[in-house]
């Protein structure tokens, strides 16, 4: 997921799959990660308050659970997401009224599949947050009541792309696209939807079912900044159909003309400029092909960032921080522009591999502990002599991130199979998620650190492991 904060100061927070959350300013050179409180480091969208500049509230989501920080993406809380139907809302009543389960009929087919939040969306006031999910509909939280509501379930599809109207106050409009299916509205905060697809022919639906492809194309939405004034609203696709625009609310949909002079263009992200009521500005991402700019609101468009197809990257996701400042995700790394997406240059974040992750391989005693203090909850300590753990990597840097105490001992530290240190991580008071190494000059390229509790060692004090930190390799 990627996000940016509206107002002055402009922050833009990116979540992932495996690594969890990270948060930059807006000139991307200062990057906290926030995985504290966190179950899961598998993450999907991301969304800041409106109001993020005086309460600091995001939500993310994530697998059965819609994550909330109330201070910027220290720390998180997680609302439990589960599937009740009215159906089971009345048997659980019957049951509680003495009816035997087995009198009150088959589970909903769902219940057996976990809620899992898909796109996030924070409407001004920013008390309560609406979500799409991959099969069950759109919900909304509330923060204040700290309620559930299932707003639109009648659909057992993946909704992934939501856009909200930047006068939703006035005219709770929404739209949402079900995979392989078509867009929806809501002209009423997403309590009711239609389809809104008359001219969308982002589907083949004149090919035979053996012809079509085995998977479902995801259909992507950007709506105008000046929605309400304009009623402009994007559509595109990786189906291979191009980009296609509303100009009546979604009433109707015409497709633009060819990016691409060989045509079969397959959109996969869509970012309309801050001012876009005035300069007619946006960016579209073609996979395979690269980004491309217009300039008078689709008719044409320029193909821009070389810089990105020599990195094989493949750009998921777009947005404007500001006028001419824009960032933009592939599946492996962050891009910023300074010019209109003319330029980029890789953006240099840190990478966190917390204890739990399949990657960090230990050997020997080891006790693996549940701290909220810790990074994603968990801790790993080495516990008898030789007890070990490594990752291999590919970067400039790495940390060792983990705990300090009365009760901790000490570990050596190798760089690449050869001895770097040994590190004490005694201390009088406990410290939580400190760097208790940290090395920044090896050359761009694979490495490995380990540790382990030296051979010949008496000590019974465990050292603990709470995550490594990577220092990405920023090419030039």
């Amino acid at each position: 997921g990627l996000a940016v904060s509206s107002g002055k100061s402009k922050t833009v927070a990116i979540t992932t799959y495996g690594g969890g959350f990270y948060v930059s300013d807006a000139e991307h050179d200062d990057w906290r990660i926030g995985n504290k409180g966190l179950t899961t480091t598998r993450l999907t969208g991301v969304a800041f308050s409106p109001n993020y500049e005086r309460d600091e509230v995001i939500y993310a989501g994530a697998i059965r659970q819609l994550l909330r920080s109330n201070d910027r993406g220290n720390s998180w809380q997680s609302v439990t997401l589960r599937h009740v139907s009215f159906g089971q809302k009345v048997a659980n009543k019957l049951e509680d009224w003495g009816v035997p389960r087995d009198w009150l009929g088959g589970p909903d087919p769902r219940a057996g599949r976990p809620i899992y939040p898909t796109q996030i969306l924070i409407p001004p006031g920013g008390n309560s947050a609406l979500f799409a999910t991959r099969a069950h509909g759109f919900m909304q939280y509330d923060a204040e009541a700290q309620e559930l509501d299932v707003l639109w379930d009648d659909r057992f599809e993946l909704i992934n792309a939501l856009v909200m109207s930047p006068d939703f106050l006035l005219d709770e409009t929404l739209f949402a696209s079900v995979r392989g299916a078509s867009v929806m509205r809501s002209t009423d905060g997403g309590n009711d939807w239609e389809t809104s697809d008359h001219g969308l022919r982002l589907l083949d639906d004149e090919s035979s079912a053996e012809d079509r492809p085995a998977y479902r194309p995801d259909i992507v939405l950007a709506i105008s900044p000046g929605f309400g004034a304009d009623d402009t609203v994007y559509a595109g696709s990786p189906g291979g159909f191009g980009l296609y625009r509303s100009v009546n609310r979604g009433d109707d949909w015409q497709r633009m003309p060819n990016i691409l002079t060989d045509g079969g263009e397959q959109v996969i992200a869509i970012a309309l400029a801050p001012e876009f009521a005035r300069d007619a500005r946006l960016i579209v991402s073609v996979k395979g092909r690269g980004l491309y700019r217009s300039e008078d609101g689709g008719k044409s468009f320029t193909p821009i960032g070389d810089f990105l197809i020599a990195q094989n990257a493949s750009i998921e996701h777009l947005a404007y921080v500001e006028t001419g400042h824009v960032v933009a995700a592939s599946d492996e790394a962050l891009f910023l522009s300074h010019d209109d997406g003319q330029s980029w240059q890789l953006v240099d974040r840190p990478v966190r591999y917390e204890d739990m992750r399949d990657v960090v391989h230990f050997t020997g005693e080891i006790e693996r502990l549940e701290d909220a203090r810790a990074s994603a909850m968990t801790e790993t300590h080495l516990t008898a002599a030789g007890s070990a753990v490594s990752l291999q990597f590919i970067g400039t840097g790495v940390s060792w991130i983990g705990s300090r105490g009365p009760n901790r001992g000490n570990a050596e530290v190798w760089i690449d199979g050869v001895l770097h240190s040994t590190v004490d991580t005694a201390a009088d008071d406990e410290q939580f998620s400190a760097v208790l190494f940290e090395m920044d000059s090896l050359s761009a390229g694979p490495h490995t650190i380990r540790l382990q509790l030296p051979a010949d060692t008496q000590q019974h004090t465990p050292v603990a492991v709470d995550a490594f930190d990577v220092k990405s390799a920023v090419l030039p």
